[in-house]
């Protein structure tokens, strides 16, 4: 995991996260998250804390100047990759803010760069604007001492709280790699149901993609609803609903195949009734395996 390696390798492994990060790089970790991180477990002192905001903001500003300079010849194609269809919006912000501080491109710079979505297209967009360097360099310096010095700072008072930090920190990537398979997930099938000819078709495919899903996810509980409610109650709690939506997944997979052969119009009426019915019971599935695992994530549901 990255923060094992954080508490292991502390300011070398943030000053390349941040350095790379700097140049559009996915590190699989915000850098705030990590710099908070590293704060709380390899920070152990004021001097240190100086120390640290002050090597850090030098990588951070190295790696936005390496950016600044890139962006100076190749700038509209380093822009686009960076921002991936926001290169408008953030060139747009990054002119609105202009006008607003009055022409101060200084000021500007500063105050966009510490916008996490749009700090990187900025430092390309201030290139592409043939903003003076003095001026890029007079805004983006103290913002980086704003981005290291604050997080490194939080993770700093609050350092006898790290298991507390390590554990939020542990959720929130934990509900963002869940939110982002989510999101994806509902994509791929909303793309899928919308191949269908048929409504009944449609309602299938959803019903397969998103009972998949959560009935996968129900099944990966189920460790953890064993020490929920006794054993046998927290397995039955979660394992029925769940087990019953992966069985209704594969009904739905298999009749899918078959919704072009129902033609006459009684038998169609006949499927669109037992449908609702399938629909109503496969909707309490699902909202008891989210509640389960919901109750599981948050402690509701405390091991017994």
């Amino acid at each position: 995991m990255i923060e094992s390696v954080l508490r292991q390798y502390g300011l070398p492994i943030a000053a390349l996260m941040l350095f790379v990060g700097e140049l559009g790089v996915p590190t699989g970790l915000p850098s705030y998250l990590a710099l908070l991180i590293v704060g709380s477990l390899v920070i152990h002192s004021f001097p240190d804390l100086l120390l640290g905001v002050v090597l850090l903001s030098v990588v951070d500003v190295a790696g936005t100047a390496l950016l600044h300079v890139l962006s100076r010849t190749g700038g509209r194609r380093i822009l686009t990759r960076i921002t991936v269809g926001r290169e408008a919006r953030t060139l747009a912000a990054m002119e609105r803010w202009r006008r607003r501080l009055g022409g101060r491109d200084a000021l500007a710079v500063f105050v966009l760069r510490l916008v996490p979505l749009v700090r990187l297209g900025v430092t390309v967009g201030a290139g592409l604007l043939r903003i003076r360097r003095r001026d890029f360099f007079l805004g983006a310096v103290p913002a980086s001492v704003v981005w290291v010095g604050a997080p490194l700072s939080l993770g700093y008072l609050f350092r006898d709280d790290a298991r507390a930090i390590e554990a939020a920190y542990a959720a929130v990537s934990r509900g963002l790699l869940l939110g982002a398979a989510a999101v994806v997930g509902m994509a791929v099938v909303g793309w899928w149901a919308r191949t269908a000819t048929t409504a009944v078709g449609r309602l299938r495919r959803v019903r397969a993609g998103i009972g998949l899903a959560v009935g996968v996810v129900g099944i990966g509980y189920l460790p953890d609803a064993a020490r929920w409610n006794g054993q046998v109650g927290g397995l039955a709690a979660l394992g029925v609903p769940a087990l019953a939506l992966l069985a209704s997944s594969y009904a739905d997979l298999r009749a899918a195949r078959r919704t072009r052969r129902v033609g006459s119009a009684p038998a169609a009426a006949g499927l669109a009734a037992v449908d609702k019915a399938v629909t109503a019971a496969w909707a309490v599935a699902v909202a008891v395996v989210a509640a389960i695992v919901v109750a599981l994530e948050t402690g509701l549901a405390a091991p017994s």
